[in-house]
């Protein structure tokens, strides 16, 4: 495998706006440093792409689909604690002769990126078709759910540059819910019930990174913001089981 740069990639243009989602949601700091880079085959068809994300002491690994949000995948390495020593057997981690070969070969054939996390930006989401999808989209969740009859949700949108996302409050459980709308497979009605990006606001908010479960805590102070712009700007919707 050829460690290459993936800037010029069709499949990967919206890099920036990818770091940007994983900033938002999974960023403990203000200013973020990402390196990108791919190891393609000799034949040139297949593409692996990594992201390192020094900042906060993890590699990404996108080689699942291209079509698909980064963030939306559960293959996060923290260097801190998901990496084995060489020789050992697994199926999930890398190795330490992996990580040192993953930074070396980003650092000399990567492109980087320097990402500041969104402070507001805050937007209505019925200003914009990606979401135009929000009633169909909370009834499927609410149906799929175990809650109660009657749920009452707030939803934010929030836009820095190509950047566009929504929050979805789920008052009635006390959640808090990514939306990254209108990639491939993932419009639809099953967008926001698929979203692995939901967050218990009684017990995933933390007002340090730690290394619990990355995907479900959030920066403490960054939720409460997007909870007090909803409570102002937000969208509010009562929806009703219908079975």
């Amino acid at each position: 495998m050829i460690p290459v740069s993936v800037r010029n990639d069709p499949n990967f243009a919206d890099v920036r706006v990818q770091l940007q989602a994983m900033v938002n949601t999974l960023g403990f700091r203000n200013r973020n440093q990402f390196c990108v880079f791919g190891y393609r085959s000799r034949d040139e068809d297949v593409l692996a792409p990594y992201i390192y994300w020094p900042t906060q002491n993890k590699i990404a690994n996108w080689e699942e689909d291209p079509d698909h949000p980064v963030l939306y995948f559960s293959n996060y390495s923290d260097l801190r604690r998901d990496i084995l020593p060489d020789g050992e057997v697994t199926d999930n981690y890398l190795h330490q002769s992996d990580v040192k070969r993953i930074i070396k070969d980003c650092r000399e054939h990567g492109d980087f990126y320097t990402i500041e996390k969104t402070q507001g930006g805050w937007v209505a989401v019925g200003h914009y078709p990606e979401f135009s999808t929000i009633d169909e989209q909370l009834q499927y969740l609410t149906d799929q759910s175990f809650s109660p009859k009657v749920n009452r949700f707030c939803v934010i949108g929030q836009k820095d540059g190509a950047f566009l996302a929504a929050y979805i409050y789920w008052q009635t459980k006390e959640r808090l819910i990514f939306w990254y709308p209108g990639r491939s497979d993932y419009v639809g009605p099953y967008e926001v019930a698929d979203s692995v990006f939901e967050i218990d606001l009684k017990s995933g908010l933390r007002d340090q990174e730690d290394s619990k479960d990355e995907m479900n805590e959030m920066q403490r102070s960054y939720a409460e913001g997007i909870l007090k712009a909803c409570q102002k700007q937000g969208q509010e919707y009562v929806i009703k089981k219908s079975n």
